[in-house]
């Protein structure tokens, strides 16, 4: 069994690199996919973990797939933006814990968004939802 690891921000970096080293270029589709793979895991390209390959083979990946990657990755990023498109009962429930102690309740939730912009549009509907949680 062959195990290929290597210090990139991705493993769509490594399946591209694998294309790269054999003279091939994917498919616009197979390109399109690992393009959005390697944004993905490196928030595209601002991740502590991206490296100057994660960025050659984007560019790479995204001219095999016709797409600018910057535009791509503004649309990748908008679709999965639960800001945008939850519910605030989803958008509060996201990744939320709860902790007790003493009889008090502390609730977090996180999510991942690239940006407040649509976060201001839903303020105040999500701060109802907040309250009538806290009643």
């Amino acid at each position: 069994m062959r195990f290929l690891n290597e210090p990139v921000g991705s493993s769509s970096t490594i399946i591209a690199g694998r294309y790269s080293e054999m003279d091939r270029v994917p498919d616009p589709g197979v390109a399109l996919c690992l393009a959005a793979g390697l944004i993905s895991d490196t928030l595209n390209l601002t991740s502590p973990t991206t490296t100057e390959v994660d960025r050659e083979l984007l560019a790479w990946l995204a001219g095999a797939a016709g797409v600018d990657a910057d535009e791509f990755s503004k649309c990748f990023f908008e679709e999965g933006s639960l800001l945008m498109h939850g519910t605030p009962e989803v958008i509060i429930g996201s990744d939320r814990k709860e902790f007790s102690e003493q009889e008090k309740t502390v609730s977090l939730s996180q999510i991942e968004e690239l940006s407040l912009v649509a976060f201001r549009e839903r303020r105040e509907e999500l701060e109802e939802v907040l309250r009538d949680m806290c009643e």
